[in-house]
């Protein structure tokens, strides 16, 4: 009797284990593929499956004898099943609903049917010739989009798509080029402005189109720490891919959104380490294509000052994709610059061999070491308002490249002139001069330092004190040097000392032509300034570190300052 009960109650559970399993929802995905006409049809079904294509949104219940289904497929089904089905001759172009039906649930799905030859047609005499973004996108949406197999209600459709596709400049042999690389670039796009959660979806949704592995280069990628893999969502999140492709791919010897993916979870890593021997270990050994294309690509590299270099490195910001090489070319110069002034003795802060140049003007006494060394938060600073009216000078003439710059600053009492109502644009400003320029333009008020050489009863002291307790000035071995004329590079250091206590971050990294002729301690301000347009060269490419700087120059420094933070706000 209990054998018979036994036997029973395991009939009944066997029963509804089936029940459960064949209660599991169907599903369907549809792909079309313009070359053969043919619908690739995937998903789960159960049991007796039946397949219905119909023009978009004909529910699937009005199907009769005398309104019959585009086409029909039916199969049997235990599962995941992959079957194909081709459109019939007399198919229109247009959107087209599938219905699957099986013996327990329905599922449906929508795809874009469209003729191949008509498609070329388009994609060789509009879309290829189009010369404008604008007469590119015209040419997609709205009237030839559905021929050319796009779903403008799909949720990851828009003109950025187009934009970006238009941006990268690509000449399409036929329309399924075309086709595959907007879907490629709507993978891209879907990316845009996405939080972590949505991102992370989308990253694992589109996967096989961006050409990444979700699992492995993310959610299992041992490289990335927690805080590498945050900042890495959020420069994919915030990615511009045309700008920074040509750079990615140049870093890390890959193909499109690969290449930018590779150079993204560098940059997560290097920007998220404070420590050398993990920066080493990053550029030596985690990413290959650092150590192939980065650091055995630099000549000056050594292995035997790898610890300078490092810790050089470390204290550095990255804030691109450029920064992975031209942060590692900086540290390397300066950890040469180093280890030269170690076997001659100088503080120069220049080298004489190697891979780094010696200045073509005569260098004066270093009097700023790197920025950012022992600052001071300020009590005290704000951004000036500048004024809508001009001062005029009689030496400074409205055609005159600086008049602007100038006349702006002297209405709003940043600059001043003489008595006699000259202003001498020509004239070199003083080291003094100019740290007096900065403190009253920005209201600097803070801790103060003095230095040797400048006198509790000077003009300049409580500018150039000041100055110095907040970190933007910070002379040499306890000297100011206050009546020599300053250099065009000290200027620079300043102004992005300044900026960084105005809560500023300057990124981007742009060489002038002579950027070799700067002191090394120079070259991180002349760069991000260079890059932004807040400093300009000469009008050859070159900066002319050495040379001093003029009042009219120095006038044009502050008022490009005070624009850019202005518009940064």
């Amino acid at each position: 009797m209990k054998k018979i009960i036994s036997t029973t109650v395991l009939c009944l559970v066997m029963s509804l284990l089936c029940t459960v399993c064949f209660a599991i929802d169907a599903s369907i995905n549809a792909d079309y593929d313009a070359d053969s006409k043919v619908v690739s049809l995937t998903g789960r079904a159960y049991g007796y499956a039946t397949v219905r294509i119909s023009p978009y949104k004909e529910e699937a219940d009005s199907f009769s004898a005398s309104n019959p289904p585009t086409d029909i497929l039916q199969f049997s089904s235990n599962g995941s099943f992959n079957q194909k089905l081709y459109m019939p001759e007399f198919a229109e172009n247009g959107k087209y609903s599938v219905y699957l039906t099986d013996d327990e649930s329905d599922a449906s799905v929508d795809f874009i049917y469209y003729d191949k030859e008509g498609a070329d047609e388009i994609v060789s005499d509009q879309i290829n010739t189009a010369s404008t973004k604008s007469d590119f996108i015209a040419a997609v949406v709205p009237g030839n989009a559905s021929s050319l197999g796009i779903d403008t209600d799909d949720a990851d459709y828009s003109t950025d798509v187009l934009a970006l596709m238009y941006d990268l400049d690509v000449t399409y042999e036929d329309s399924s080029e075309f086709y595959n690389h907007y879907n490629y670039c709507k993978a891209i796009c879907s990316l845009s402005g996405k939080e972590d959660d949505e991102l992370l979806a989308k990253l694992e949704q589109y996967e096989k189109i961006l050409g990444i592995d979700y699992d492995k280069d993310y959610e299992n990628n041992r490289n990335l720490t927690t805080e590498a893999k945050a900042l890495l969502l959020s420069l994919v999140s915030s990615l511009d891919y045309a700008e920074e492709i040509e750079s990615a791919q140049s870093i890390t010897g890959e193909e499109g959104f690969k290449a930018i993916w590779l150079a993204n979870c560098a940059l997560s890593s290097v920007a998220s380490t404070e420590s050398w021997k993990d920066m080493k270990e990053i550029y030596t050994s985690t990413y290959s294509f650092l150590k192939n294309n980065v650091v055995a690509k630099n000549s000056s590299y050594k292995s035997s000052s790898s610890s300078s270099v490092f810790s050089n490195l470390a204290k550095l910001d990255f804030d691109s994709v450029d920064d992975l090489k031209d942060n590692f070319d900086l540290a390397v110069k300066k950890s040469k610059n180093e280890d030269s002034d170690k076997n001659s003795g100088t503080t120069s802060g220049k080298g004489s061999s190697g891979g780094f140049s010696a200045p073509s003007v005569a260098p004066t006494e270093v009097y700023d070491e790197v920025p950012g060394v022992d600052k001071i938060v300020p009590t005290e600073f704000k951004l000036p308002v500048l004024s809508d009216a001009k001062t005029s000078y009689t030496d400074v003439a409205q055609s005159d490249w600086y008049y602007s710059s100038v006349a702006s600053l002297g209405a709003s009492a940043i600059v001043s002139g003489d008595p006699e109502g000259t202003f001498r644009p020509n004239d070199n400003i003083t080291r003094a001069e100019f740290a007096k320029l900065i403190v009253s333009a920005f209201s600097i008020k803070g801790e103060s330092k003095s230095f040797a050489d400048v006198s509790s009863n000077s003009w300049y002291e409580p500018y150039v004190s000041v100055a110095a307790g907040v970190g933007i000035i910070q002379g040499y071995e306890g000297k100011f040097n206050p009546d020599s004329f300053i250099t065009r590079q000290d200027a620079a250091v300043i102004i992005y000392r300044t900026a960084d206590l105005m809560k500023i971050q300057y990124s981007g990294f742009t060489k002038p032509t002579d950027i070799n002729d700067a002191s090394v301690y120079a070259w991180t301000a002349i760069g991000s300034l260079y890059s932004t347009g807040v400093i300009s060269g000469m009008g050859d490419g070159s900066f002319a570190p050495l040379s001093n700087i003029t009042r009219a120059q120095a006038a044009q420094l502050i008022f490009n300052t005070i624009t850019d933070m202005q518009n940064r706000q």
